[in-house]
């Protein structure tokens, strides 16, 4: 799965002029589904991509999630543009603030207001979602237990020394390699 992400992620984009969307085929469209990000290694059209809101797609003003959200961050809107224009990939916005009504409001405001209305926010997890991007969160190497960096809290401070024998992730069977 990793692999199939990293030739995702380091193709070019293909422009795609707005005035004119080309002509697809069934069989364009199946070569196309077959790029997409896939989940747990097998096809799955439902995959998706989270990333945060607030430090992330919008400046962080304070550090609770109850009032307003920050301004965009340019780079990410246009990460986020490629992502979903280019390579056909779903996003959706993972933020705490989605979790009552009147925060999925407020955050679905805020993407209408700068553009992004297409995004859907949630504030919950699923088997389709294959990365996260976020501020806070520490990436663990499958089945290890073992962070790849540090803790933004610091709650790992003994620091162990990276394994030299990393088991690769399960297969679809979910036996490990």
């Amino acid at each position: 799965m990793l692999n199939k992400l990293a030739q995702l992620f380091s193709r070019s984009p293909k422009p795609v002029t707005p005035e004119k969307e080309p002509e697809k085929n069934s069989a364009e469209t199946a070569e196309e589904a077959d790029e997409r990000v896939f989940a747990r290694d097998e096809r799955d059209t439902q995959s998706w991509v989270g990333v945060g809101l607030d430090g992330v797609l919008a400046e962080r003003l304070e550090e609770r999630y109850t009032g307003e959200i920050g301004p965009p961050i340019p780079d990410m809107v246009a990460r986020i543009k490629d992502w979903v224009k280019y390579k056909g990939i779903k996003v959706r916005v993972l933020t705490p603030r989605a979790s009552t009504q009147e925060g999925a409001d407020q955050v679905r405001i805020w993407l209408e207001t700068h553009h992004l209305s297409y995004l859907e926010c949630t504030h919950a997890k699923d088997l389709h979602m294959v990365e996260f991007w976020d501020d806070r969160a520490v990436q663990v190497i499958s089945n290890l237990g073992t962070s790849v960096g540090e803790s933004p809290a610091g709650l790992d401070p003994a620091q162990r020394p990276m394994p030299t024998d990393i088991p690769e992730t399960p297969d679809a069977t979910g036996l490990t390699k």
